[in-house]
């Protein structure tokens, strides 16, 4: 997928099978680099996030407000 995305409105559940409330999601993926650099991510978002980058935090925003904001630059390397 191009983008992780997920969209679950206030007050409606995540899935049919639970409740409507709070919820913990974790995305996961792979990056195919076709050099090494320096590498920005753009994240907007309403609620709380962490983000990491290969197991380093990269973005973490804990309020319950919109959000829409960069990582630093974080160097990559060339492959996955």
């Amino acid at each position: 997928v191009r983008l992780a995305a997920l969209h679950v409105p206030r007050g409606t559940p995540p899935s049919t099978f639970v409740a409507p409330g709070d919820f913990t999601v974790t995305l996961s993926g792979y990056l195919k680099l076709p050099l090494k650099g320096e590498h920005t991510f753009h994240i907007h978002t309403t609620g709380p996030l962490q983000f990491t980058v290969n197991g380093q935090p990269a973005f973490d925003h804990a309020a319950d407000k919109p959000v829409n904001g960069a990582t630093p630059a974080i160097a990559l390397v060339k492959g996955y």
